[in-house]
């Protein structure tokens, strides 16, 4: 009886050592796997850049689907924001290879990208646990100004639940009762959220708006995507809009994972 309790608690004390042996390599990997070997800090270096570069649409309420405006938000993301950097998928690009650089373009320079990538892959330094940032919150204002017209939808947008993408026609009556002579268009969403992006221009002789599936009429005024300013028409010149003019406003609209299964609204 003795020799059985006595093999017993052995075995009870090699199985524990080996639950403890067990534990302290998993805290030495834990430990290399999150060494710090990046000299920026999120605080310090990463912040200014996010702030400056990415809160348009990285921000809450904005159309990406996290922010990245505190380091608790940015954090879990830190490999995701390194692979889309190397990837060129951010800053998002709209135009295609070949045409140049557009003018007012949202792309980070080497320097920047050099910081967010040393910090993204060198264990993710916070900085001084006790320095407070400045709290960034979503900017949802016209980008040019406020504009000498401006056209409400005529009804808002009701985004059904069980959808995660859309793309719908809204017809806009200008109203206007002589020619006027548009210098450049912008869009000012209702939810800024989900609007991925729009087209605006002038509508056809025919009175009816081309099918969203059709190809671009020839007269468009604006193309708008969040994050971007809206570049004049013609280089800066101007268009002449005849009286009475209505215009249409091609918006795509898109849910991000965190809307999954809720019905939106937006004008």
């Amino acid at each position: 009886m003795i020799k059985r309790l006595t093999s017993t608690c052995a075995r009870l004390v090699v199985v524990g050592a080996v639950i403890v042996a067990g534990i302290a390599l998993g805290v030495q990997r834990g430990e290399a796997h999150k060494a710090i070997t990046s000299k920026y800090t999120y605080n310090d270096d990463v912040f200014p850049i996010l702030r400056d570069r990415c809160a348009r649409c990285h921000v809450g309420g904005g159309v990406a689907p996290m922010s990245l405006m505190t380091y608790d938000e940015a954090f879990p993301w830190a490999e995701s924001i390194r692979a889309e950097l190397v990837a060129s998928h951010m800053p998002p690009w709209n135009a295609e290879d070949g045409f140049g650089e557009l003018k007012h373009a949202h792309v980070l320079s080497p320097k920047e990208l050099d910081v967010i990538l040393t910090w993204a892959t060198g264990g993710n330094p916070r900085g001084a646990l006790d320095q407070k940032l400045p709290v960034v919150t979503l900017k949802n204002e016209w980008t040019l100004g406020k504009p000498d017209l401006a056209l409400p939808l005529p009804s808002a947008f009701a985004f059904a639940a069980d959808k995660m993408e859309d793309t719908v026609d809204f017809t806009l009556a200008t109203g206007t009762s002589e020619p006027r002579w548009v210098r450049a268009v912008d869009l000012l969403p209702g939810t800024p959220s989900i609007v991925r992006s729009a087209r605006i221009y002038v509508k056809g002789t025919n009175g009816a708006a081309p099918a969203p599936a059709s190809p671009a009429p020839e007269q468009v005024l604006a193309r708008w995507v969040p994050g971007h300013d809206p570049e004049p028409i013609g280089g800066g010149a101007a268009l002449r809009l005849p009286a009475g003019a209505g215009l249409v406003a091609r918006i795509h609209y898109k849910k991000t994972w965190q809307f999954e299964g809720k019905p939106m609204r937006d004008r």
